[in-house]
């Protein structure tokens, strides 16, 4: 896949892995292959593309004008 992490160096990757609910590695799919087990589920995204999550940072209440 593409991996696209949003760093500083808008760096991008071809594998990744988690583990619970966080990014445990990054990088070439031998790197992240290297970190995985007989329980590890793999996902070949066929050349798909990730992004990462945006967080909308500003919380804006509805008011009512009189």
């Amino acid at each position: 896949g593409n991996i696209y992490t949003a760093d500083d160096k808008f760096s991008t990757a071809a594998a990744f892995g988690v583990s619970g609910d966080r990014f445990s590695v990054v990088g070439s799919t031998e790197e992240v292959l290297e970190n995985c087990d007989e329980h590890t589920k793999i996902i070949d995204l066929q050349g798909k593309t990730v992004l990462p999550g945006l967080i909308d940072a500003i919380f804006t209440l509805p008011i009512q004008v009189p």
